[in-house]
């Protein structure tokens, strides 16, 4: 069958469907590295930028030498890869960084033992104090129920500056995390501003089950995937701040063909935006989200 015939639009999105697959093409490879169980170790992401686990830190039994696997999204275009949302509770978040680890000996998987806590030491240009840590549920990538819940417990974020040995200073944050797992350096954005449902309509042949629609923000770190109006065949986010400056952006795999389209907008309170995208490749769109 030709996939341009395809119109209909799903509630519930399966694995094989070529959003899914879109999305597969744009992921960046997991970094792995081995740990020694009882001494632990560093793992390096770039050349500031570490996650330190602590000796004895697994709380179940295990010997030798475990396997690291590990994600750092460091722009907003790394947070469309992996479909990551900035929302806690259907409020906006302004992140700094989200990082994704799991820790494993063949199929056996592994938790941090209570009261262990990994240290995650990365740089910014600007780091902000009142930056938090966010959890998320493991399994819920792919989700539109991706949720960020505030850590508590022993959690925290600090930030620090140094020098990096040739006379200029580095600046960045330590977050300690007491789970593995998806973990996200965040604030809650402004919620006094008074907010609208942005909505956007594409031409019939893009559906939700073939496209992906996004509300990068220009001014802070923040990434809103549109969640699919299913029965009337369009995307929408919920409390989005009216003025926003928004690039609102859709991928889409119809086939064997790939398309993109983009533009800038400020959002306007009930506005209804349509998108008419471009052929494109996936190279392109992983530049683009490079851009991001």
């Amino acid at each position: 069958s030709n996939a341009y015939n395809d119109t209909a639009w799903t509630v519930h999105l399966d694995y094989d469907d070529p959003v899914y697959e879109l999305m597969e093409g744009l992921s960046l490879p997991l970094l792995s590295d081995s740990l020694d169980v009882v001494n632990g170790g560093v793992l390096h992401m770039d050349d500031h930028d570490s996650i330190s686990l602590p000796a004895n830190c697994i709380q179940e039994p295990a010997t030798g030498k475990i396997k690291a696997e590990y994600l750092y999204l460091k722009s907003r275009g790394d947070m469309v890869r992996y479909l990551v949302p900035t929302i806690s509770n259907n409020r906006l978040l302004i992140s700094s960084g989200a990082f994704y680890i799991r820790l494993r000996q063949h199929d056996n998987y592994y938790h941090l033992a209570p009261g262990a806590r990994i240290k995650i030491s990365f740089t910014s240009a600007t780091p902000d104090a009142a930056m938090k840590v966010f959890y998320a549920n493991e399994d819920s990538n792919h989700d539109d129920e991706f949720n960020w819940l505030p850590a508590g417990g022993n959690a925290s974020v600090t930030t620090w500056q140094k020098d990096n040995g040739s006379g200029s200073l580095v600046k960045g944050y330590d977050l300690l995390s007491e789970k593995l797992g998806w973990i996200n350096c965040d604030k809650f954005a402004d919620s006094t501003v008074a907010s609208t449902v942005l909505a956007d309509t594409l031409p019939v042949n893009f559906t939700n089950k073939n496209t992906a629609v996004f509300a990068v923000f220009k001014d802070q770190w923040t990434v809103v995937p549109l969640k699919a109006n299913v029965a009337n065949k369009y995307f929408y986010a919920e409390n989005i701040p009216v003025g926003s400056k928004i690039i609102l952006l859709s991928i889409s795999k119809i086939g064997n063909d790939f398309y993109m389209a983009s533009k800038e907008i400020t959002v306007a309170a009930g506005a209804i935006n349509g998108l008419t995208p471009a052929a494109s490749t996936l190279s392109d769109i992983s530049n683009f989200l490079n851009t991001l």
